[in-house]
């Protein structure tokens, strides 16, 4: 079993907002549990920094965060930012 796989049901409990995305890759592709390499996923539409926004309803105990990422062009820096 994925470590994920027994992991929080984001859109179920959170509002998901993020800076851009393609028609053909939406943000929902990131939370369907399609995994792996070519699996669905979430595309900017546009080059450079991208914010994912999580606004979780209820507070909420998170010991983890779980981040899939496939990039074919290169590298990509990744930052994670947590406010409460």
């Amino acid at each position: 079993m994925h470590p994920w796989a027994a992991g929080l049901n984001v859109p179920s409990v959170a509002s998901i907002a993020v800076t851009c995305e393609t028609a053909d890759h939406s943000l929902e592709n990131a939370f369907d549990q399609r995994r792996g390499p070519g699996g669905s996923r979430w595309v900017a539409e546009t080059p450079g920094e991208q914010t994912l926004l999580l606004g979780f309803d209820a507070p909420k105990h998170i010991r983890q965060v779980w981040l899939e990422v496939e990039e074919t062009r290169g590298l990509m820096p990744v930052e994670f930012k947590r406010a409460s």
